[in-house]
């Protein structure tokens, strides 16, 4: 009798662990998760815990390079503005000296020609003088005149891994462009002088902008780079914690028949020990 007692004991505690089990299955097959929580899979939970931060990681980061590409696109927009600046500037020159006949020094048209050439030399200077929220552009700006102006370090990676955005400044000082003021009353050499200044102005900036081009591929790389282990790291987080609903349903199939064959255990158990109290009777 107690060992009759003891295996029904052992059958029923098996039989408590199947249906605990069974729960744990049923619980995955509905959610469709493996891991619900750490209490599943301590050290399962973890890893995908730490996969899922390694994603937030890398997509904070690839947020702050995508600010940065927006005002390198707006660096670049006004560089090309500058440009079209430039070929008016030069053409306003170019009227005077090509003209036949020239123009007298105190002609009206020399003056407004003029006047179009140092009015068009200002709005470059206000171009590369961004208001303080354009972090970016700030490296088209004279340092010397505006606060924080040159290189922009860029957090591009984990681990703290920064790209130089480099200086290229494009105002009209010796530092940028190199466009000189004319005199009040220039003569036709310093205008020719000046148109030919103005050729080299437009290399140098075409020079400064296909530098700021080659900066913005480096850090479209880091981003590419980021957004692949991002995506690598939430697919094995996903990977981690998601069941497999084939291996699930046949662990199902199993535990069902475990239970099937431990209540026929428990069922002959109790049979036989019916029987014996109708012996002993």
């Amino acid at each position: 009798m107690p060992s009759i007692k003891i295996g029904i004991n052992q059958a029923l505690f098996n039989l408590k662990g199947l249906n605990k089990t069974m729960d744990s299955l049923t619980q995955r097959l509905s959610t469709g998760k493996k891991i619900n929580s750490s209490k599943d899979n301590p050290s399962a939970w973890a890893a995908a815990s730490n996969s899922h931060s390694a994603f937030n990681r890398l997509q904070a980061i690839n947020s702050g390079i995508n600010m940065v590409a927006m005002n390198i696109r707006i660096a670049d927009t006004t560089m090309g503005t500058i440009d079209d600046y430039l070929e008016k500037m030069k053409s306003q020159l170019d009227r005077i000296i090509k003209n036949y006949p020239p123009f007298p020094p105190d002609s009206p048209e020399r003056a407004e020609l003029l006047k179009g050439f140092s009015a068009f030399r200002k709005q470059i200077d206000q171009l590369t003088i961004p208001p303080p929220e354009e972090d970016a552009k700030k490296i088209m700006a004279d340092p010397s005149v505006v606060p924080g102006a040159g290189d922009w370090e860029v957090m591009v990676g984990e681990n703290g891994v920064r790209k130089t955005i480099h200086s290229r400044q494009v105002h009209t000082g010796p530092e940028g462009l190199d466009i000189p003021e004319l005199p009040e009353e220039p003569t036709d050499a310093e205008i020719a002088d000046a148109a030919a200044n103005l050729r080299t102005a437009k290399d140098t900036l075409e020079q400064k902008r296909a530098g700021l081009a080659f900066d913005a591929f480096g850090i479209a790389r880091w981003q590419a780079h980021n957004t692949r282990t991002a995506n690598f790291h939430r697919n094995r987080a996903e990977k981690i914690k998601n069941a497999d609903m084939n291996e699930v349903a046949a662990q199902i199939k199993s535990v069902e028949l475990r239970q099937a064959l431990t209540i026929e255990v428990i069922r002959g158990i109790t049979e036989k020990q019916s029987q014996l109290t109708a012996l002993l009777r």
